[in-house]
């Protein structure tokens, strides 16, 4: 993934979130895109556990986001917890699939 492939999409997102800042989906489609970029992470991480502790999250797509950010960041119950909400909420349950962040790691590591 090219980390320059996603600074368009979140300048879109930032700005229509500017305009409705309370706005929840806008929040967490903010998060997921931050989610993909580099350095960006703990910025996702807090936005979307700041949904989440508000009742907030919008659906599973978040949900999922949550769960492979707190993976990432070894957090197993949290991602455990996050990836049990995504399947109440989820329309399709292959939203609701996170790898492990040690399953993450091996298989960078697998990569030549």
């Amino acid at each position: 993934d090219d980390p320059k492939s996603h600074q368009a999409p979140l300048k879109v997102l930032r700005s229509l979130l500017a305009k409705d800042p309370d706005n929840p989906y806008l929040r967490a489609r903010v998060a997921e895109a931050l989610s993909m970029k580099p350095g960006s992470e703990k910025e996702a991480l807090q936005a979307l556990t700041e949904l989440e502790q508000r009742d907030l999250m919008p659906d599973g797509e978040a949900w999922a986001t949550l769960a492979r950010l707190r993976s990432a960041a070894n957090d197993q119950a949290g991602a455990e917890q996050a990836l049990s909400r995504c399947h109440a909420m989820a329309k399709l349950a292959q939203i609701c699939v996170v790898a492990s962040a040690a399953s993450n790691a091996r298989t960078r590591a697998q990569r030549p």
